[in-house]
């Protein structure tokens, strides 16, 4: 029996590597596109069942595997990942004094046992200059 993170993100390497376990890391490719008539605090749990199914696919039946997906939602819009520099400034700017939301869907499974839930976490944005939305950016 292995524990798998089925996630290319080093930062959920990053905090299970923390809490002391030790894992394996794959990546199953799937397509992450979603219905936009979905509800936007249910996309990241959909996207990360799909993970789960490709990630079974994978892994040994008595593998522990974990899979996640997580998006910032404004005004219910999801925002998706920059396309470049300036797409980032725009939406460093968008959040800017302003509220958001991340959600991340998480799905744990074992055999034929799987546990699906969300987290969701306001996030508060106190307004930041252009220059420091570049410096950030550029770091």
């Amino acid at each position: 029996m292995a524990i798998i993170l089925a996630s290319g993100s080093p930062r959920r390497s990053m905090i299970l590597a923390d809490a002391g376990f030790t894992f394996e890391v794959i990546k199953p490719d799937v397509d992450e596109s979603f219905d936009i008539t979905t509800p936007a605090l249910e996309v990241p749990l959909m996207i990360a069942q799909k993970k789960m199914q490709q990630a079974k696919l994978m892994c040994n039946s008595n593998d522990i595997i974990i899979t996640a997906d997580t998006v910032v939602i404004l005004n219910n819009t999801i925002i998706g990942k920059p396309l470049d520099r300036a797409d980032a400034i725009n939406i460093l700017k968008s959040l800017s004094g302003n509220k958001h939301t991340v959600v991340s869907g998480v799905s744990i499974a074992k055999q034929d046992v799987q546990f699906d839930f969300s987290v969701e976490t306001n996030v508060y944005f106190e307004p930041i200059t252009e220059a420091e939305i570049e410096f950030y950016i550029d770091k």
